[in-house]
């Protein structure tokens, strides 16, 4: 699959210019929601979504703007969503972080920590029982990947051999806790996914290329081996906290 930089480029710019524009209207006390931005993260989405099809499910989490604009989700209608307008893509009352567009196969977004694994896993089983070449990818923080559910649904899509596609944004903080407060120091997700029967991969989340390339060798290992994967992106080497949760 041969991809096209010019675009990559242009929705990951679009996805930031957005960010920005909804940053700038909560400062102003507009927005009445809860908002979880993704800037710094663009490139992981776009890069997963342009090495996969429109028929490859996705799932977000809290913090899926950039998810649902990667995969094509109705721009006006994440917006209005936003702002708590019915216009919105569930009805002006989700906000932030509730948006699903099913006509470009975006599932859904779970805000609840950890949740949105074990509904995509359910998914992935879906397709396997219908046979579908295609695969189900759903997004998660590296906090969420402490959550049991994260592990869980790792051994069990791994038992099932389902055809799941689990990426980690790790931007190094769970709210205000980093790495070394959270994780022992000999703590190694390579031997804990491999492990639970999964393949397991990692790169760079600034580096569009590497997650497109990256991306696509997975999905093929998912569809021929019969076997889930962990695809793991550093977003960031710190992560500031601020009223947005940027």
């Amino acid at each position: 699959m041969k991809v096209n930089y010019k675009n990559a480029f242009e929705k990951i710019l679009l996805i930031r210019k957005i960010e920005k524009l909804i940053l700038h209207e909560f400062n102003k006390n507009k927005i009445f929601s809860f908002l979880h931005l993704s800037i710094g993260q663009e490139a992981c989405a776009v890069g997963v979504s342009m090495a996969t099809n429109k028929s490859d499910f996705f799932f977000g989490n809290h913090r899926s703007h950039h998810h649902y604009l990667a995969k094509g989700g109705n721009i006006e209608k994440m917006i209005f969503e936003i702002f708590g307008d019915r216009r919105g893509c569930c009805g002006g009352i989700g906000g932030s972080m509730h948006l699903i567009d099913k006509s470009v196969n975006f599932q859904g977004s779970v805000p609840i920590l950890g949740s949105s694994i074990s509904i995509a896993s359910g998914m992935a089983m879906s397709k396997k029982l219908e046979k579908k070449n295609s695969i189900v990818v759903v997004f998660i923080g590296d906090g969420s990947a402490e959550e049991g559910s994260f592990y869980e649904t790792v051994n069990m899509a791994g038992l099932y051999n389902l055809p799941l596609l689990v990426v980690i944004e790790d931007n190094k903080y769970a709210v205000e806790s980093g790495h070394n407060k959270r994780k022992s120091k000999d703590y190694n997700f390579e031997k804990i996914i491999s492990g639970l029967g999964a393949i397991y991969e990692r790169c760079n989340g600034q580096d569009f290329e590497n997650i497109y390339k990256t991306t696509l060798k997975m999905k093929k290992k998912i569809l021929n081996k019969k076997k889930p994967g962990v695809l793991h992106l550093d977003c960031l080497r710190f992560a500031r906290h601020s009223g947005a949760h940027l």
